[in-house]
């Protein structure tokens, strides 16, 4: 067996334009002057005021989301082989399979209520 390398292309980072650099600047000084009226405030709080600015809504990480999304779709993968794999001659569904159901429909609630 050999053994072949694997080293991912990472694309060169381009350096931020002048008004990118402007603005971080504005931020920058924004920030501290806001931190000096209020030295209380957190690192969390600024990072949430930043994604309120931006137009987020204050703390969503996508990589939990996909997260969350992938483990659905597992759940539901692992429903749908349950249940075909032990319903009864009858066409009757196996309680497993209505548990993993009702997971995977709380959970879908959940997130759409959390968003």
């Amino acid at each position: 067996m050999n053994f072949v390398p694997f080293v991912p292309y990472v694309p060169p980072q381009q350096p931020p334009s002048p008004q990118a650099q402007e603005l971080g600047r504005r931020l920058s000084e924004t920030i501290e002057g806001f931190r000096r009226e209020h030295p209380d405030t957190g690192a969390a709080e600024i990072r949430q005021a930043v994604q309120i600015a931006l137009g987020g809504r204050g703390g969503t990480n996508r990589a939990a989301v996909r997260f969350v999304l992938g483990a659905l779709a597992a759940l539901g993968i692992l429903g749908f082989l349950l249940l075909r794999r032990a319903s009864g001659p009858e066409g009757a569904v196996p309680v497993t399979a209505i548990v993993v159901f009702v997971l995977l429909v709380g959970v879908a609630l959940a997130m759409i209520i959390k968003r």
